[in-house]
């Protein structure tokens, strides 16, 4: 929906580095405005243990059309455990403007 925030929230838990599918314990969980969509478990992503999360990548694609501001991102934090989403929404940002692209 435009003009609203959303909280968006993802665990990653590697897992213990294995060498077979069946063996791994890996898991995903994802949290759109406190609801949860997940847990995902048993993921094999790694097979060493030198392999470690290591980057926030903050990309999105759009499918189709999408609005002339394209996606505002505030306040991405990576924490060790569940920060959870602010207790009352926040009302969007307006446009910025005489922004200039050289």
């Amino acid at each position: 929906e435009a003009g609203r925030w959303y909280c968006l929230e993802m665990m990653v838990d590697a897992g213990d580095p294995v060498s077979a599918q069946s063996a791994a314990n890996g898991q995903l969980n994802m949290w759109i405005d406190g609801v949860e969509y997940g847990p995902w478990q048993q993921l094999w992503f790694r097979t060493t243990a030198s392999l470690q999360p290591s980057i926030l990548w903050l990309q999105l694609f759009h499918h189709e059309a999408h609005s002339p501001e394209g996606v505002l991102l505030d306040n991405a934090i990576v924490s060790r455990s569940r920060i959870g989403c602010a207790a009352t929404p926040v009302a969007a940002p307006k446009a910025p403007t005489d922004v200039r692209v050289n």
